[in-house]
């Protein structure tokens, strides 16, 4: 079960990354966590979990306001398959 929280987490994340961001310009993830979890259809507890677990896994990061930034898109593309 666990395993499709992740694949779901990772596939929006890479959606809204891909949504706002340019060549050019690769964009924060600007989204209270709240809202994620509701997109991707899980509490914010869980939503918190599998971030931290992302982060470990330095497949994210976070800037100085806390947005979520994409350090490794094929391993999140990956994921999410």
């Amino acid at each position: 079960a666990y395993s499709s929280v992740r694949r779901r987490v990772a596939d929006s994340l890479l959606s809204i990354h891909r949504k706002y961001s340019t060549e050019t310009k690769k964009s924060a993830i600007d989204i209270s966590r709240e809202n994620l979890a509701s997109h991707v259809g899980i509490t914010p507890e869980t939503l918190s979990r599998t971030l931290h677990d992302f982060l470990d896994e330095k497949l994210i990061g976070l800037d100085d306001d806390r947005n979520i930034l994409i350090f490794n898109e094929s391993k999140l593309e990956k994921l999410k398959n």
